[in-house]
């Protein structure tokens, strides 16, 4: 027997206190039963409770009629003889007193006035408009149409790699001081032996992994001797997609769900940012699993350094084509308070932009297999200044859509599924679709790209046009 089935009036009740109290801006549930419905919603820092339930100008809600006299009892305001309003705005955050008082209303408003003799007679739906999760309810079943709440990301990956659990396990926590000596004592503990590859001294397991240090921001920045660690492993390319979610699954049994995923061209990636060490998985151009450890301060004061310091855009640029946050709900969401994100240098010529999209377009096709679910969906749009669309589309790790304009009138729509031939052909109509609208510079246009995934954030970095 579920909750819903156990839940009594009271648990209803409770419910529905804790929910007003947790709403969020532009959260909204509305409540139903037979043919009307009680709904609180949350506008920036009011929240108002209204609904056709709580109305007196409906046929049994007549003003000296039964429901009239018992939703005015309640408390409901009235602005004339045949309507009411709602309950009186409250301020935002609720509190829980008033919480409390609000939620015996509205049960009192179904179950009283409206003859919901059982809460399993009572139906919910709800929504939010800032691109979070739906809140929900236990103790009283969602309409067919509401969305399900979505599985642990867990669930959606294969196997974990034991290999790539074990690496995480031990590089979790860095290097300690970050110098040579160091990494000596852990290559010796861990059974690496030492060896060249490529000019480049390191060490090799007998898996055919190789261990590289980098010195390249070495004593700069808060670095140590050595600026970072890096494990790559070589795998076959009809099985890097495999590997790599494998790989994926390992480390987050080991380091949990990766607050930030992304691509830096031909490398997607997840990324686990700690306060002391900074990891990240990557897909290296679909031949080598690479495991890069760094110190999380010293690599952002680099970063920030770089930016900080440049004379023009093109003196330097982040790796990163795009970044998601898998979930700004989620408690890893925190890891990235304070972490810096910054642009690419702007595009002025129109060869630029669709440069620009063929890139995110051939990363979105490549990465978002392999990193799904962490990343669910891309979209994007281009648009005139005055609104008008000239084109826009959507991905999934398993479709590729888009349309041309409001009416089709700068092209025939396109539904296909991920691969070469498909972004090729999606550059060449999007191209079409900006001639045929009169678009010749990067200034007359907008752009943006977004997840339309709840509580999934994404942001386009290499798309460079104004928003």
């Amino acid at each position: 027997m579920s909750s819903v089935d156990r839940a009594g009036w009271a648990d209803v009740a409770g419910e529905l206190a804790e929910a007003l109290e947790r709403l969020r801006a532009e959260d909204a549930v509305s409540l139903d039963v037979g043919d009307t419905f009680v709904q609180f919603i949350r506008f920036g820092r009011g929240n108002v409770v209204d609904g056709p339930a709580v109305f007196v100008h409906t046929t049994a809600g007549r003003p000296g009629s039964p429901a009239a006299e018992g939703l005015a009892a309640l408390g409901w305001a009235r602005w004339d003889d045949d309507a009411t309003v709602g309950q009186p705005e409250v301020p935002a955050p609720v509190a829980p007193a008033t919480a409390r008082r609000l939620a015996e209303v509205i049960v009192r408003t179904l179950r009283d006035v409206h003859g919901a003799a059982d809460p399993a007679e009572v139906t919910f739906s709800s929504f939010n408009n800032n691109g979070l999760r739906a809140p929900r309810l236990r103790t009283i079943a969602a309409q067919p149409q509401q969305a399900a709440e979505d599985p642990d990301p867990a669930t959606l990956l294969p196997e974990p790699s034991p290999a790539w659990q074990r690496w995480c396990a031990v590089l979790a926590d860095g290097l300690g001081d970050w110098s040579r000596a160091a990494l000596d004592r852990l290559a010796a503990a861990q059974g690496w032996q030492a060896a060249q590859r490529h000019g480049s001294a390191g060490f090799s397991t007998d898996t055919g992994a190789w261990i590289g240090a980098g010195d390249r921001d070495a004593g700069e920045r808060g670095h140590g001797e050595i600026s970072s660690l890096s494990v790559s492993q070589p795998v076959e390319a009809t099985d890097a997609a495999r590997a790599f979610r494998r790989a994926l699954a390992g480390a987050v049994t080991v380091l949990g769900h990766p607050p930030l995923v992304g691509d830096e061209g031909r490398a997607p990636f997840a990324r686990w940012r700690g306060h002391r060490t900074t990891l990240t998985l990557a897909a290296s151009r679909g031949r080598t699993l690479r495991l890069l450890i760094e110190p999380t301060g010293p690599r952002e004061n680099v970063i920030h350094n770089n930016q900080k310091w440049m004379t023009t855009p093109d003196d330097w640029r982040p790796a990163e084509l795009w970044t998601t946050q898998p979930d700004v709900e989620a408690p890893q969401a925190k890891a990235l308070d304070g972490m810096m994100f910054y642009p690419h240098s702007t595009s002025s010529t129109i060869d630029g932009t669709l440069d620009e999209l063929r890139s995110l377009f051939g990363s979105w096709c490549e990465a978002l297999p392999l990193l799904y679910p962490y990343a669910s969906s891309a979209r994007w749009r281009l648009r005139r200044p005055d609104g008008t669309m000239v084109a826009e589309g959507g991905f999934t790790h398993q479709r590729v859509t888009a349309r041309f304009g409001w009416s089709d009138e700068f092209g025939e729509p396109l539904a296909a599924a991920p691969g070469a031939d498909t972004v090729a052909d999606l550059v060449g109509r999007t191209g079409n679709a900006l001639a045929l609208a009169g678009i010749t510079t990067p200034g007359q246009l907008r752009g943006a790209a977004w997840s339309d995934t709840p509580a999934e954030r994404l942001d386009a970095i290499r798309l460079t046009l104004r928003s």
